[in-house]
């Protein structure tokens, strides 16, 4: 029993195993963890317990295990989108915009070539750094870092081996909105924001992750969503790449006027 290797194919074979419990031989029709594991202390009247399910074998155990671990993604799923709810209660888009505005609005203005940049690493334990960095002029890395000279230099080196005209700005900014002033920077100059949205961020979401947020948070299904939308056309929805951007905080107060709509 075992796996076998031929030359570069992989080939799965069972030499006489017979399964200590059904008295068969061992075959593909099998689970593949019967191809791996250690039965011989397994007997048909002996039988274990793991959370509560009984199970005889170590395929079996394994069976168990992957049904735990299931249930455990579903609940971390559902822990990150209710805390992303939680966080995003009592935030003020319109007030976060503006400062997003504001800050665009200096690292634009503060870009510095490599001998002209003035470099203060310096940052309090809730502070963090965000930098552009440009190459011949257009921008191609928007980051956050907590090591500041690390980044900068990372950057610069990536010029120089292209040869490029390197330049930079950052600032100091709360990193307690950072994850979605990163999103919000990555939207206005069109970067694809697959890499940096999460779940849990309090502000924006992807339309592949709106329908499990909706039925962790609010306990709606999707067809009730679409009642609701096509009901609030003037919700906001950004196109970025593959991807359709909701705001949070729009999908909570559709929601909460939208009642009307998804209990006929």
């Amino acid at each position: 029993m075992g796996i076998q290797i031929y030359g570069t194919e992989t080939v799965s074979t069972v030499n006489g195993v017979i399964c200590p419990l059904s008295g068969q031989f061992v075959d593909d029709t099998y689970s593949y963890m019967c191809m791996y594991c250690d039965c011989s202390n397994v007997k048909s009247d002996m039988f274990y317990e793991l959370e509560g399910k009984r199970y005889r074998c170590p395929a079996e155990k394994r069976l168990i295990e992957m049904g735990i671990e299931r249930r455990q993604r579903k609940q971390n799923i559902r822990e990150r989108f209710t805390n992303s709810y939680e966080s995003s209660l009592g935030i003020n888009v319109g007030t976060f915009e503006a400062d997003c505005n504001e800050l665009n609005e200096y690292l634009v203005n503060h870009c510095a070539s490599y001998e002209d940049i003035n470099v203060k690493p310096y940052r309090g334990e809730d502070e963090i750094h965000i930098v552009y960095s440009y190459e011949n002029g257009e921008l191609k890395h928007i980051a956050k870092t907590e090591n500041l000279m690390s980044m900068l230099a990372k950057y610069m080196n990536e010029a120089n081996k292209k040869n490029a005209e390197w330049s930079a700005s950052y600032a100091l900014v709360n990193n307690q909105l950072i994850d979605a002033i990163i999103v919000n920077l990555y939207l206005r100059y069109n970067f694809d924001v697959v890499r940096v949205l999460d779940k849990d961020n309090p502000i924006y979401i992807k339309n592949r992750d709106v329908y499990k947020y909706l039925e962790n948070v609010y306990g709606l299904n999707q067809h009730d969503f679409k009642k609701i939308l096509k009901n609030n056309l003037w919700m906001t929805s950004i196109l970025n790449y593959n991807s359709v951007i909701y705001v949070k905080q729009e999908l909570d107060q559709i929601i909460r006027r939208g009642e009307q709509y998804w209990n006929k």
